[in-house]
């Protein structure tokens, strides 16, 4: 494969914050299980040659799905012309209707277990499961290095509107979409030493003498040992999810400040710590041009809570509130804020506890509707944990997938080696309790609290 200098642009900030990690292609950001696995479900008649062709327009219109990171000489990534992504089908067996939600979800969790090469073009594979010719299961395999959660449902919504004009013969007609390196240009460009002075003087007060907080393991990690990501996946009731939303709204929060509240105690009860220092990936996208783009947009940033004043858990989400909210508007590149608090990181060195990293994805609505003559629903509501899974480069990552009608879902991301399923379900149980008591009884003293999870 080779790039012509016209597709060679420099990297954005966050591949250079991937590479950080090191380029290794068996493990880690360039690993071959460093990538994101969503899936729908699709009622009808599907055709699977017309979605091959609607996934070749897809990898066409979306230039990080063929692009490479050079790492070596000059970095810089390079795009390369459109080839079609596999397509694989899978036949799911007999299953009767009852069980096939569990068995696609099922199908899910296998699917996070394949590798998907970094250096393999495009960074995109579909595999469908067929439980009929009526019923089937559309899994998108990509690799992180192109994509973040965003992109996989832009992709999903581009597949969708390609599928029908194939089908009937036509040409796809989408409107032009900025691409992944036109961002990565305005980025800098944007990142004046005017607006880059005032952020990181926020950081460099915010975070003097910080170090990201380590929750501890069941064993410690064993030097050069290779690394498997297990993912432990959990229901958070529908009920406690509406008290959250409510609380947030009545609270002028958002959804992550609330059930960031909860995780801050969650991390105090565990450590007996005041200084709660907790990494969160934001969005980052940070202009309205380039929301439709596909990409690795994601950014690392560092919330440092002090807890040494909070009597009650008011006081808890008080001061969570304050940190986010700061946070937010001095939102950088993370190589910026390390720039400014080189120890933050220190504690990924500790073999005896993981630094756990904390996200929340809010959809508004279902990702249901029709795709020609087919009906679609993407699968949200995944519970079934698994042994090998979607890594993350270091540490432990807790995700919580929030959905406005049906409850919320979450996911521990962590490695099994340093750590036990069964303490992975104190550590929810406790959670819950915490977010309950913070949205029902807010009042409660913090040690109160503490007991009661």
């Amino acid at each position: 494969m080779s790039a012509s200098p016209e597709t060679a642009a420099p990297l954005s900030f966050t591949q250079e914050f991937l590479c950080l990690f090191g380029t290794d292609e068996t493990a880690g950001p360039f690993g071959p299980r460093y990538h994101t696995v969503r899936g729908w479900r699709v009622l009808g008649r599907l055709d699977v040659d017309v979605l091959r062709a609607a996934l070749l327009d897809v990898v066409g219109r979306h230039e990080t799905l063929r692009t490479v990171i050079v790492a070596e000489g000059l970095p810089r990534q390079e795009v390369h012309d459109p080839t079609a992504p596999e397509v694989r089908v899978d036949e799911l067996g007999d299953v009767v209707p009852a069980r096939r939600d569990r068995a696609a979800e099922e199908f899910l969790n296998r699917l996070e277990g394949e590798e998907l090469p970094v250096r393999h073009l495009p960074h995109l594979r579909v595999v469908v499961g067929r439980f009929d010719q009526d019923d089937w299961v559309v899994g998108l395999i990509a690799h992180h290095v192109a994509i973040d959660g965003w992109s996989m449902e832009l992709l999903m919504r581009d597949v969708v509107a390609c599928y029908p004009a194939r089908a009937s013969g036509a040409e796809p007609d989408l409107p032009p979409v900025p691409q992944y390196r036109e961002h990565a240009a305005w980025h800098r460009e944007h990142l004046t030493p005017a607006v880059l002075a005032d952020a990181t003087a926020y950081w460099r007060a915010k975070l003097a003498g910080a170090r990201m907080l380590g929750l501890p393991s069941d064993r410690p990690r064993v030097p050069g040992a290779k690394r498997v990501t297990s993912a432990h996946r959990f229901p958070v009731e529908p009920d406690l999810v509406a008290r959250a939303l409510a609380f947030a709204r009545t609270n002028r929060a958002s959804a992550f400040i609330v059930t960031m509240t909860a995780h801050n105690l969650l991390a105090h009860q565990l450590t007996g710590q005041t200084d709660v220092v907790v990494p969160t990936i934001t969005f980052g996208r940070n202009h309205p041009d380039y929301e439709r783009t596909v990409g690795p947009f994601f950014n690392f940033v560092p919330l440092r809570t002090d807890l040494s004043r909070c009597r009650t858990l008011r006081d808890v989400f008080d001061e969570t509130r304050q940190t986010c909210l700061e946070a937010q508007s001095h939102e950088v590149p993370f190589a910026f804020v390390l720039g400014e608090a080189p120890g933050l990181m220190e504690t990924f060195a500790d073999p005896a506890v993981t630094v756990c990293a904390f996200q929340v994805f809010q959809y508004p609505e279902a990702n249901v509707g029709r795709m020609g003559d087919l009906e679609y629903g993407e699968i949200r509501h995944r519970t079934l944990s698994h042994e090998v899974g979607s890594d993350i480069p270091d540490g432990t990552l807790a995700t919580l997938e929030v959905d406005q009608h049906d409850g919320a879902f979450g996911n521990f991301r962590y490695d099994r080696a340093e750590l036990d399923p069964a303490t992975l379900d104190r550590w929810v149980a406790s959670y819950r309790r915490l977010l309950r008591l913070v949205v029902t009884a807010p009042g409660t003293a913090v040690d109160e609290a503490l007991r009661e999870a």
